[in-house]
């Protein structure tokens, strides 16, 4: 707890100090406890407190001393006092937010010193804040009020309906031409879609915006601010509805920030239901970007409560707690204070498990922060490089340099812990040891890669003609030897032909003796077509010999498929099983180009484990572990690629086999040790665990950067 007298009295004790005229003053109810949002209609700053410190506020004057109307505040109220320490706190933030009137002269010095921190702060975020700044231009009120009657038609419960019907209808029309939105959305941000994506963007945007206003307006709300925000260099239209901060009802809150996405989605599905209904040219391009964007931008960013858009004022009035992301962070140093240096301190939230909430937000919305950094950061090198290097370095120095500065001069400046500076300066050296040794110190690693069991000694039996499954004489797993008949097909259109062309050669022996009594010009002619049906003859009862199928070596049938297939018609080339060797198994795995790096750097001697799918038995030690140093791009399996189930990607062309991988890759072999406990199965599928020599975080990290420039990019 905060202490009740403090040393910085002396400083306000003597000052006659009040709220300025501008204030008003709204009462609220957040989770059961009443709270009272201070609003300076001058600037449009809201400052929220709690009813003792109210009450103690309304108490100030410009004719008494802030120390008299404390020592008052005791007599009268002592129940609810506040200490001098908490008094310091509320006042400096009034204060800063320049919500005091001061009649005996302030300090100038803190003053002017106040005015430049707000300056250089001001300066800070405009230079950093390059995903996101704003700049007000005219003030729309007037507007929405000659626009009242109609706003509060449109946000009725009879509109809802419509609202409703025309989204769900926009989201059916999408479903049922899904294959056209995939082939269309390819060349989105092509040059010749470039213009309708940015005059789509606009128009969502300015729309977006006067949903948030014309609710706020909807529940007598007033708007005064609207200008241009500048996201991702992309000049936006925005409107300042943040008077609905005072709204009583939270319900009214969240519809305010709910309503922005509403009037996007309204429009997405009437774009989505003329998209489906129209052909190629400009209205159909205009719909299509209108729609995609609209449902992009609601679902995925406005409709994400972790970055401070729509949604997470949306969640901060439903759960009532306002300033939700400020709290979250001075709850995770309320945690540092307290657990790792020692300092007591109020905590920001009201119980535990309040406090527990804010902690998880926190530590997600950090991490969520970062990832979209991260892919906007791509995002926009993949279009326009140099600029993407320029947002890697600033979102760097937002993200990792300006918070470590913040922290070094947290622990040298800081009054809070400056009773408990040894022990802070201690647990920090800790943790930069632990972080240092994070990056730096080298600890094991391992690649996993998918792959399939194979015999060492296998043959790929195939049908070499056409025709009808007619039987099967061996089973799957049975022992065959060589020369053994494995299946049987019958074509009765092969052997019609092969009767057909016999009957024909009947024919020709017969003319080619007539021509040999009576017209001897006719022998050579006669005698060359004979040649010809003999060897289409020839060429057919081949074909017909391969109807059946015969073992061409020692080893066990595997063609478990088979079974249910008698009298299915089946092409020349079509695979129909294999005959493998049981003797000796080895497991054939598939390396992305990424991971194959780390295997092909200096003399490294592997070790692996395997995990077969279908065997109870955890794991195959091996030390044979082989790289086979080509790239590859035909799978050795189809079980390993997208339509087999399997995690490798695979081209459009592949769909007949669904073995060759859209990018190259390597194989990894082993051999299995085979023993009476286990069975290997030829064809099965599993996962190939590869043990690395150590490495540290920042030799991986450094390697994943330098791969991705030299694989998105080129460079490197």
């Amino acid at each position: 707890m905060s202490e009740f007298f403090s040393e910085s009295w002396h400083r306000i004790a003597k000052n006659k100090i009040s709220l300025v005229a501008s204030v008003q003053i709204h009462k609220q109810r957040f989770r059961g406890m009443t709270w009272y949002v201070l609003r300076d209609t001058f600037n449009d700053k809201f400052f929220r407190i709690r009813p003792e410190a109210y009450q103690f506020l309304m108490h100030l004057t410009p004719e008494k001393t802030v120390e008299e109307v404390w020592e008052n505040f005791i007599e009268t109220r002592p129940e609810v006092a506040p200490g001098q320490e908490e008094l310091i706190q509320l006042l400096s933030q009034l204060h800063d937010a320049n919500l005091l009137y001061f009649k005996n002269r302030p300090d100038s010095t803190r003053i002017f010193e106040r005015h430049q921190k707000h300056k250089t702060q001001k300066t800070q975020q405009q230079l950093f804040s390059i995903f996101f700044s704003k700049f007000s231009l005219i003030d729309p009120d007037a507007f929405l009020n000659w626009c009242s009657p109609v706003i509060h038609k449109l946000f009725s419960a009879r509109f809802a309906v419509i609202w409703f019907a025309i989204v769900i209808s926009g989201g059916v029309a999408v479903i049922e031409h899904f294959d056209e939105l995939r082939d269309q959305s390819q060349g989105m941000l092509a040059p010749d879609n470039l213009f309708w994506f940015f005059i789509a963007l606009f128009f969502l945007k300015l729309w977006h915006e006067f949903g948030h206003a014309m609710m706020c307006k909807r529940f007598g709300g007033q708007v005064h601010s609207m200008g241009v925000m500048l996201l991702i260099l992309t000049p936006l239209p925005f409107m300042d509805a943040t008077a609905s901060w005072t709204f009583r009802n939270r319900w009214h809150r969240a519809l305010v920030g709910a309503a922005g996405m509403i009037a996007e989605l309204f429009v997405a599905g009437i774009a989505a239901l003329i998209w489906a209904n129209t052909g190629a040219g400009t209205l159909h391009s205009l719909c299509f970007n209108l729609m995609t964007i609209a449902s992009i931008s609601s679902l995925v960013f406005n409709g994400n409560p972790l970055i401070r858009f729509d949604a997470y004022y949306i969640l901060s009035d439903i759960l009532e707690i306002p300033n939700l992301a400020q709290k979250a962070q001075r709850q995770w140093l309320f945690w540092i204070q307290k657990y790792a240096f020692g300092v007591d301190d109020i905590s920001p939230s009201q119980t535990q498990k309040e406090s527990l909430w804010l902690g998880f937000y926190g530590l997600l919305s950090f991490l969520y922060r970062l990832l979209i950094s991260v892919g906007i950061i791509l995002f926009t090198a993949d279009e326009w490089l140099i600029l993407g290097f320029m947002m890697a370095t600033l979102t760097a120095i937002t993200l990792i340099f300006i918070p470590a500065y913040r922290s070094l001069n947290y622990l040298y400046a800081s009054p809070q812990i400056h009773r408990k500076k040894s022990r802070a300066y201690g647990v920090s050296a800790v943790f930069l040891m632990a972080v240092l040794s994070l990056f730096f110190v080298p600890y094991s690693s391992e690649i996993e890669a998918t792959g399939v069991v194979e015999s060492t000694h296998f043959v790929s039996v195939f049908a070499e003609t056409n025709g009808y499954l007619k039987k099967i004489n061996v089973k799957n797993g049975q022992l065959v030897s060589q020369g053994d008949t494995l299946l049987e097909f019958t074509n009765n259109e092969l052997e019609l032909s092969v009767q057909i062309i016999r009957a024909k050669l009947v024919e020709e022996q017969i003319s080619l003796a007539q021509a040999r009594n009576e017209n001897i010009s006719d022998l050579d002619s006669i005698a060359k077509h004979i040649t010809v049906l003999e060897q289409h003859l020839e060429s057919l009862l081949k074909d017909e010999k391969k109807l059946t199928i015969i073992a061409e070596n020692s080893g066990v049938w595997v063609a478990p498929e088979f079974n249910p297939k008698l009298n299915n018609w089946f092409k020349r080339g079509i695979k129909l099983g294999v005959i493998i060797n049981p003797s000796e198994y080895r497991f054939t795995a598939v390396v992305t180009q990424e991971q194959a790096f780390d295997l092909f750097e200096g003399n490294v001697q592997l070790k692996g484990e395997v995990k077969l799918r279908h065997n109870t038995k955890p794991t195959f030690t091996t030390e044979t572990v082989h790289i086979i140093p080509y790239e590859q791009h035909e799978l050795p399996s189809a079980a390993l690629g997208w339509l087999g189930g399997g995690e490798i990607a695979i081209t459009h062309n592949a769909k007949s086999t669904g073995k060759e991988a859209a990018e190259s890759f390597f194989e990894v072999r082993t051999l299995l040790q085979s023993s009476e406990n286990t069975a290997f199965f030829h064809g099965s599928s599993g996962i190939l665990r590869l043990e690395l020599p150590p490495k540290s975080f920042i030799n991986k990290a450094l390697r994943t950067i330098d791969q991705t420039l030299l694989k998105r990019y080129k460079l490197g």
